[in-house]
Formats: structure tokens, sequence, C-alpha cells
């Protein structure tokens, strides 16, 4: 809990500072992000599987370009409401990864969170991925439409709400 607290104080202050995604009018009355509950409900430490193919994947992003990321692997995530598989990816370049990108949409997305979907920053511990979707965060194109931001792949879709994270401002 603190380690996300702190986690967030500090992305706040990122916010009022000179590299912020926000508009200088939009910072005057910034007074921070809005968030989830902490859940730990929403918090798994489980078996990365990795695919040693790492095939290469176009993604789209918000301002109509295409990236691409290598399949590191996928992770089966056993939600309270069910179990759903994510692919886990790395940018292309990346050969060691120490943390995999997670793009992901579920039904908050539109509602109390940012229509376009969040993202996760996974630690990988060995042969573990660290999932907590209480760390969940906007793309900076949620405060800046100029912000080239990649949307989650189909395959990353959660048929259900994910209460944790990052809310929409």
């Amino acid at each position: 809990m603190t380690d996300i607290q702190h986690y967030r104080d500090r992305k706040d202050a990122h916010f009022k500072g000179p590299h912020s995604p926000l508009s200088a009018e939009r910072k005057q009355g910034f007074t921070g992000l809005k968030y989830f509950s902490v859940n730990e409900e929403y918090a798994f430490r489980l078996p990365a599987m990795h695919d040693e193919t790492l095939r290469i994947i176009e993604i789209h992003t918000n301002t109509q370009e295409i990236r691409e990321y290598q399949v590191w692997g996928y992770v089966d995530v056993p939600f309270s409401k069910g179990h759903h598989r994510l692919e886990l990816y790395v940018p292309v370049e990346e050969d060691d990864p120490q943390r995999l990108f997670v793009p992901f949409k579920d039904r908050t997305n539109g509602q109390s969170s940012y229509g376009g979907g969040r993202y996760i920053d996974a630690p990988l511990d060995g042969d573990e991925v660290v999932l907590d979707f209480n760390m969940a965060y906007n793309p900076y194109c949620a405060y800046d439409e100029s912000w080239s931001c990649p949307l989650p792949p189909a395959s990353n879709w959660i048929p259900f709400e994910v209460p944790a994270g990052e809310k929409a401002l």
C-alpha cells in the first residue's frame, strides 16, 4: 500500500512539473490524479509463459501510427470474475526485459477510466510476472491528444470491469 501511494504521489508531482502532459491551463487547477481504491484482489504474482519465437506484431496508436512490439509471452490472470489471458509485450529492440508492457482495456474504459485503455509496466522476476492492476495508468494521450499512444490489442480486452489503478481525470 505504501509503495502504491508513494508512486501516486510522485506521479502527481510529475504532472505538476515542467514535463507534464497537462497543458499550462490544465495544470493550474490540477490537484492530483484520480484512482480507484487499492484492492489486493487485483494484485497478482503469476507464472509468465514465455514465447521463444518473440513474434512481432503491429499495434496501432491513437494518432494512426503503427508501432512494432514483440509478443514476449502471456499470463493467465485468475480474476474473481473469471480467468483471462493477457499478452505481454516488449519493444522490438529489447533483448533482456526487466519489465513487460501490458496494455489493456476493460469495462471501466469510457466510464470511470480513460476510454482508450490503460497500461501496466509489469516487473519480470525470474519465471514470474508481477501484475498489479492497482498500478495501472493512463497513457499520456488521455491528457493531451497530441501524444501518440499504443492502443490495447483485442487480445488484451478484458470482458468485465477491473476497478483498480488510475481513473479518468
